[in-house]
C-alpha cells in the first residue's frame, strides 16, 4: 500500500476548496438576485397583480380580496382603499384572503379555505417557494422576463 504524500493532500484539499467556493458564488450569484426576481398573485390562474421583490421585501402591502355576493365579483383592493382589480367568480359565498407584505416577508394572513395551511406559508429572501391556498390564490416569486442573464 502506498503512503499519501502531503503533497497528495494538499492538491485535494485545494480542488475541494475551490469547488466549494465555485458553489457559494453561483448559489448566491444565481439565486438571490432580487433584480431578476418579481412577486406575482394569482387567482384561478388570472394574473392579479405583480411587483419586484425589491418592493414586496421592502413595502408595507395589504391585499384583501373579497367577494361581493350581490354583485357575484371579487374585488382586490391594495392597502384598504385602492381597488386594483375586479373579477367575475362564481364560487362559494365565503370567498376571501387577505395578504400581507411587511419586514421582508409575505404572507396570508386571513383566508377561506378550509385548512388554513396556506397561513402556514411564507415567503422570503431565504424562502421562495409559493403560497398556495386551496380556494385559488398563489402567490409566487418567478424571475423576471424582460432580464435575460447572458454567461459567456
Amino acid at each position: 500500500m502506498k503512503k499519501i504524500k502531503i503533497l497528495d493532500i494538499t492538491i485535494c484539499i485545494i480542488a475541494l476548496l475551490i469547488l466549494i467556493f465555485s458553489y457559494f458564488f453561483c448559489f448566491k450569484k444565481y439565486t438571490n438576485n432580487k433584480d431578476a426576481n418579481i412577486v406575482e398573485i394569482y387567482f384561478k390562474n388570472e394574473l392579479i397583480d405583480k411587483m419586484s421583490t425589491d418592493v414586496a421585501f421592502t413595502s408595507d402591502i395589504v391585499y384583501e380580496i373579497t367577494y361581493q355576493k350581490d354583485t357575484g365579483i371579487i374585488q382586490v383592493f391594495k392597502n384598504n382603499n385602492d381597488l386594483i382589480k375586479e373579477i367575475s367568480y362564481h364560487g362559494p359565498s365565503d370567498f376571501y384572503n387577505v395578504i400581507q407584505m411587511k419586514d421582508g416577508n409575505i404572507k396570508m394572513i386571513d383566508a377561506s379555505c378550509r385548512g388554513k395551511d396556506c397561513m402556514e406559508m411564507e415567503i422570503n429572501k431565504a424562502k421562495t417557494m409559493p403560497i398556495v391556498c386551496t380556494n385559488g390564490l398563489v402567490v409566487k416569486v418567478v424571475m423576471d422576463k424582460n432580464k435575460i442573464d447572458i454567461l459567456s
